[in-house]
């Protein structure tokens, strides 16, 4: 009778132990799900926050809205686009520009002919351009992005050497290593577009001019931009991260530019999460902790459906239309300028592009009315900008290159 009682006891046992540890693992499986869920969130909001922080680089105020001057600005320049043949209207804007950006900013643009002639488009309005563009072209949604009033403006970067020691509360300090500073020069070219519209629709009073001429200059312009960020070769025109030969020489003793390659795993596709997960890894903890992937739409459905040794996918989906997809935790930023999946091609790029690399824009977007029109009842525009833009940290993105070493 008694071993009767302990065998039921050990059965017993046995199973509350099964059905504890099921639970256990399940639960186990539930906050490691959850822990993934909020690291996309929080990776998410990382690229929510640049994408503003980009936004307000172009002119304008996040809190403030525009001042007195500014409406005025806009109004004219409004009236203007209604009307560019007539000389108030034109006199008017000229006016209104003076007083909402200073006079010699005023001569610079509107007193001039051909390309560096123009007049500037106020500022609210560029605001509005501005968010556009950055969601067309999504380089700049990610990278630094500064304003100059000189294209001879160069930006310094410290690539380590910056000595340091231990003392005593008493002892002597001696000098110490000086820091290596690379002085960074982006190239330059002026990104242009044409626009056009009926004259009827532009003396509509209920049509509306900002909108319409926010979507043309963002298409026109931002596309353009989108190649150079990326493959520029920096002849008349920024020089792209991807512009020159990648090596897979460390950062120690790279040269200062030069991006580093990882080896993807396959002669000729993105066949393993192995190339990927080396690729986070190659990139520096402090680069990992804003950094963002970059590729194509095509590289992004084909890296979507790849599954490390246990099943589990990477990837993460996009939770809405504003909340971009992640990849080990970091979040997917699709630009269809990148390189298609091919033997020997640079499909795929991770890294801290604020830190890594520099878009310039020189002065603001400006606007002249083309007189090259032939179509009868038709108006065009020539709207430009001068853009910059080069490698600025190369340690701070690294790219997966499509081979096995």
């Amino acid at each position: 009778m008694t071993d009767d009682i302990l065998d039921t006891i050990s059965q017993r046992f046995d199973g509350y132990h099964r059905e504890v540890k099921q639970r256990l693992d399940k639960t186990g499986g539930d906050v490691t799900a959850l822990a993934e869920r909020l690291h996309a969130l929080e990776a998410s909001n990382d690229l929510l926050e640049t994408r503003i922080s980009r936004a307000g680089t172009f002119g304008g105020s996040h809190t403030g809205g525009p001042t007195l001057e500014q409406r005025a600005h806009v109004d004219a320049f409004t009236a203007w686009i209604r009307n560019p043949m007539d000389r108030r209207a034109t006199a008017r804007l000229i006016e209104a520009e003076t007083a909402a950006t200073g006079p010699d900013e005023v001569r610079l643009t509107s007193g001039l002919t051909g390309a560096d002639g123009g007049h500037l488009i106020p500022a609210p309005v560029l605001a509005n351009i501005a968010r556009r563009v950055v969601n067309v072209s999504p380089i700049r949604q990610i990278a630094r992005v500064v304003s100059v009033s000189s294209t001879a403006t160069k930006f310094p970067i410290d690539r380590g050497g910056t000595g340091s020691g231990w003392v005593g509360e008493n002892g002597t300090r001696t000098a110490t290593a000086e820091p290596v500073l690379d002085l960074r020069a982006p190239t330059y070219g002026t990104v242009y577009g044409l626009i056009s519209a009926t004259e009827e629709i532009l003396m509509d009073a209920g049509f509306d001019i900002g909108e319409w001429l926010a979507d043309s200059v963002a298409t026109a312009i931002a596309a353009a931009e989108g190649a150079a960020f990326t493959t520029g070769n920096g002849t008349n025109r920024p020089t792209g991260f991807l512009n020159g030969t990648p090596v897979t020489t460390a950062d120690a003793t790279r040269a200062s530019g030069v991006l580093q390659y990882i080896p993807g795993g396959a002669a000729s596709a993105i066949s393993s999460v192995d190339g990927l997960i080396n690729l986070f890894y190659s990139v520096k903890a402090a680069h990992r902790a804003n950094a963002s992937w970059l590729m194509n739409s095509a590289t992004a459905a084909a890296v979507a459906l790849l599954k490390d040794t246990t099943g589990r996918a990477l990837w993460s989906p996009a939770l809405s239309e504003s909340v971009p997809p992640t990849l080990l935790g970091r979040p997917v930023v699709v630009g269809e300028d990148m390189p298609a999946v091919a033997a020997n091609n640079f499909p795929v790029a991770f890294g801290d592009f604020r830190e890594g690399y520099l878009i310039v824009d020189q002065g603001g977007l400006r606007l002249t009315l083309d007189d090259n029109v032939t179509s009868p009842g038709i108006v065009r525009w020539y709207v430009r900008r001068r853009v910059g833009g080069c490698v600025l940290n190369s340690e701070a993105i690294k790219v997966l290159r499509v081979s096995t070493t």
